[in-house]
Formats: C-alpha cells, sequence, structure tokens
C-alpha cells in the first residue's frame, strides 16, 4: 500500500511580500508577533472523485508593531487519493494531511524569498488544520463571504516576549498549535 494522498501539482497564484519602511532592523519581531489569517477552500474533481483541489490563502499583518513585512500568498494543490482509502475519509484526510502539504510549500518558498528581501528572512508560524471542520465556513479562500460548504480558520496571533509560538494554549481549530 502506497501513500494515501499524493500531491500531482502545486502552484502559487499570488505572492506579494511588502516590506515595511517604518520597521527598524535588529527589532525582535517573531512570527507570532504577525496577525495571521488562514483561509481554504477544497472541492472534488465530478469526472474522478479520487481528485481534490485545495486554494489555500495565507495572509501576514503586522499585529500593532512595525514589522518587517505583509504577506500575501495564495498556494493551489491538486491531490490524488489513493484507491484503496476509505471515501467516507478522504475529505478529512485532504483537509488535514492536503492543506498541511500546501502550507509548509507557502512556509518553505517564503523563508527562500523573504531572505533575498530588505529586511531578511521571516517564516510562518506552526499552524494545524486537524480541528479546522469545527471553524466557521462561510469564506471562500481569500475570506469572502460565500453560501457554499468551504472552511475558514483564522488566529490572531499575540505578542509574548520569551514565549515561542507553540506555547501558551493556541491550539483550537485551525490555529497555530
Amino acid at each position: 500500500m502506497g501513500p494515501p494522498l499524493l500531491l500531482e501539482h502545486s502552484f502559487f497564484t499570488k505572492v506579494a511580500v511588502e516590506a515595511d519602511p517604518d520597521y527598524v532592523p535588529g527589532s525582535d519581531v517573531r512570527p507570532h508577533d504577525y496577525a495571521v489569517q488562514v483561509n481554504s477552500q477544497m472541492a472534488h474533481s465530478k469526472s474522478d472523485p479520487a481528485v481534490w483541489k485545495i486554494d489555500l490563502c495565507i495572509q501576514l499583518r503586522r499585529d500593532g508593531t512595525p514589522a518587517p513585512y505583509t504577506v500575501d500568498l495564495q498556494v493551489v494543490g491538486i491531490f490524488r487519493v489513493a484507491a484503496e482509502w476509505d471515501p467516507e475519509r478522504a475529505s478529512s484526510l485532504v483537509r488535514v494531511t492536503g492543506s498541511s502539504i500546501l502550507y509548509s510549500a507557502a512556509r518553505e518558498y517564503l523563508l527562500v524569498l523573504s531572505g533575498r528581501l530588505a529586511w531578511g528572512e521571516v517564516q510562518l508560524p506552526p499552524w494545524t488544520f486537524i480541528s479546522e471542520s469545527r471553524s466557521p465556513p462561510q469564506r471562500d479562500a481569500c475570506g469572502a463571504e460565500t453560501p457554499t460548504k468551504k472552511t475558514t480558520a483564522t488566529s490572531k496571533a499575540r505578542r509574548r516576549k520569551g514565549v515561542p509560538p507553540s506555547a501558551g494554549g493556541r491550539s483550537s481549530a485551525g490555529a497555530p498549535p
């Protein structure tokens, strides 16, 4: 038995990283100092129910203090669920694993890209899609309201000096762990 989910293709539809001219190099800005918004939208192919598409939109905004960048990324992934995988569980598999794969790709891409920009590298904070199905599902991949079934996860990261982003009990639906 092979892997239950294969990434067939992924690509970025939007990459916007804007440097903040008011940022002071050397100030202590960490990934959890940003307001982070992650929205995802899933659909499966009508002609082949094993093929799924995920649109993932990730935005970083400054959380009250100057930070190096404002970021807006949109990434699309086409996935195939293994034939032997239970069709009843395919949606969960794609939602959690597929979204995590795309988020990882976006995290690495931003790290490489920002490393060549004015204020140096920035990386996305950790994120989980495990409980995303319990979050409000009424927005598309970039946050616009829509009446169709979609999944949305939003978290406002708080500034915590000396506390790593995974600490502090922020493990909630579609939020940083």
